[in-house]
């Protein structure tokens, strides 16, 4: 479980990232953004704060597109259905897990990325 102090560093680093010059750097500001949004949302997906892990997977899948990287969204896809399944929202969860699964190649990706074993593993409750 993250202390109050990682939750300040999260939102602190959060902060910083939104400062950087997206023309100069792009990758770094948005990399660390999703990276950030990222614990955020474990963090308070675990506390069962449910809407406010929703709000922050929809940011993150929002950056995730922004980035065009296929790692990225295959995260924020799975993040977002993981949400969705503790919502009871099962229609939304399943879409969005379809999509994180979806999004994997097997010829890009030389192994499993380990958000796809997990919308997998999840996909197998919501269809439950």
């Amino acid at each position: 479980m993250l202390s109050v102090s990682a939750i300040s560093r999260y939102s602190s680093g959060l902060r910083s990232a939104s400062r950087l010059s997206p023309k100069n750097h792009f990758v770094l500001a948005f990399g660390t953004r999703f990276s950030v949004l990222q614990g955020l949302q474990t963090f308070y997906l675990n506390r069962a704060e449910l809407q406010l892990a929703r709000e922050l997977g929809e940011q993150l899948l929002s950056l995730a597109h922004r980035l065009d990287d296929s790692v990225s969204l295959i995260g924020a896809h799975g993040t977002c259905g993981v949400t969705d399944y503790f919502l009871g929202a099962l229609p939304a969860a399943r879409r969005h897990l379809e999509q994180s699964i979806g999004l994997h190649n097997a010829q890009q990706h030389r192994m499993a990325t380990p958000s796809v074993v997990v919308a997998l593993a999840n996909m197998a409750k919501v269809l439950w």
